[in-house]
């Protein structure tokens, strides 16, 4: 990966026109994107984390190293989620593993997984229409807001 997540929704969301937000879109790596849109996007998805930023002290690694640790940890997202493999976890570990999480990757991205978590959609401008292009399958399976 050359970028880290943050800066690849961000250059899909500068990106002027529909044509050229759907070939951004389709540069960025489909097992990742596609993890991070499900989740998003989803309705039978629900966050196990409640609302608001959880204290938590962001990672301080050099950018080379933290530009790939969001795409490692977003294997691992089912953890926060009513889909994943541990559904009954103890919910201050739940909590605890994500504020872990959020301190293993870039500020930004942590940013973004909050984002994400608490408002359901990406930030930016990104719409919905460019997204259902990209992936129709995928997003067949969304509620459209």
């Amino acid at each position: 990966m050359k970028h880290a997540m943050f800066e690849l929704i961000e250059e899909v969301s500068k990106a002027r026109g529909g044509n050229k937000k759907v070939a951004k879109l389709k540069e960025i790596d489909p097992q990742y994107i596609k993890i991070l849109l499900d989740i998003t996007y989803n309705p039978n998805f629900k966050w196990l984390i409640p609302e608001g930023a959880p204290t938590y002290n962001e990672a301080d690694d050099n950018y080379s190293v933290l530009k790939t640790r969001f795409y490692s940890e977003l294997m691992k997202i089912g953890t926060y989620l009513n889909v994943g493999q541990y559904p009954n976890m103890n919910q201050i570990k739940r909590e605890n593993l994500f504020r872990t999480t959020l301190e293993r990757i870039h500020p930004e991205d942590a940013k973004l997984l909050i984002y994400i978590k608490d408002k359901r959609e990406l930030p930016g401008n990104i719409p919905m229409k460019v997204i259902q292009e990209v992936f129709p399958a995928l997003s067949s399976k969304w509620v459209i807001k």
